[in-house]
């Protein structure tokens, strides 16, 4: 908060006790993400187990904090077709593990396993460093899975000299990164994998476009999207948009729909 970071605090609903605490934290900005009930392996849940713990776990989170929790992170990155459905009905997207660290834009993700890449108490600076260079090399978002501090009895913690260098590290190089909230990130980049797949209906000099918006989303995500073609006026929900840059626009992606028009070229004033 000092340096001006959000992230994502996924929280176990049933050890959870500090919650006046934890309002004030998603207050802040922070995002608080589901950790389910009591954070068991997958091989220990029967069916209505899975439920419980991703379900109940949500209620009570919403309930006690009063913020919309709408992504959850897998324990132990464990995923059973079980666990998984409840997930599905419950949230727009949910971090994993392993696999490709780096997710680029050319990329179609599987929303309900986003990979991340965890930290470890013998990882130095030069570790997490390295992973946001090449972040940065290859303009790519990577996840961080960070479970806990130097003091904290909990798995692998961070020396707090190293993790404190990584923050200064992450602000030294604000103005060419992203950091945000998993959901930030995750909302934007589906929506804009959404938007990209629709196709367009022309009605003369109208380029129509129409979406859907999934019911388990984030409100208000904001897209910048470029108009390719000179003179093209842009219009959401009867409003012409006023350009961002010289041909960006930033959109709504609530509003569901987009109108571009091509417009003839003004008269020179006399």
């Amino acid at each position: 908060a000092k340096r001006g970071l959000r992230g994502t605090f996924y929280l176990i609903s049933g050890k959870l006790d500090r919650w006046e605490d934890w309002k004030k934290v998603a207050a802040s900005g922070q995002e608080i993400g589901n950790h389910t009930v009591t954070h068991r392996h997958v091989a220990e849940l029967k069916p209505e187990d899975e439920k419980n713990e991703v379900v109940a776990a949500k209620a009570k989170l919403q309930d006690g904090l009063g913020v919309p929790v709408l992504t959850l992170a897998y324990p132990f990155v464990e995923i059973s077709p079980g666990l998984r459905k409840w997930v599905e009905a419950e949230n727009f997207a949910a971090r994993g593990g392993g696999g490709n660290g780096y997710l680029t834009p050319d990329m179609d993700p599987d929303w309900y396993n986003l990979p991340s890449q965890i930290a470890m108490s013998n990882y130095t600076f030069d570790t997490y460093k390295g992973w946001v260079d090449q972040a940065l090399t290859d303009k790519a978002w990577t996840v961080l899975m960070i479970h806990a501090i130097e003091g904290s009895n909990w798995y692998q913690p961070i020396p707090k000299e190293t993790y404190l260098k990584f923050l200064d590290y992450l602000v030294q190089n604000k103005a060419k990164l992203w950091i945000a909230p998993f959901g930030e990130v995750s909302a934007y980049w589906r929506a804009q994998k959404i938007l990209e797949k629709v196709e367009p209906r022309v009605e003369g000099k109208k380029i129509l476009l129409h979406w859907d918006r999934l019911n388990i989303f984030p409100k208000g995500v904001k897209l910048q999207v470029r108009a390719l073609e000179a003179g093209m006026g842009v219009f959401q929900e009867g409003k012409a948009l006023k350009p961002i840059s010289a041909d960006t626009y930033l959109i709504s992606f609530d509003a569901k729909e987009l109108t571009l028009i091509q417009q003839s070229p003004k008269e020179p004033a006399n």
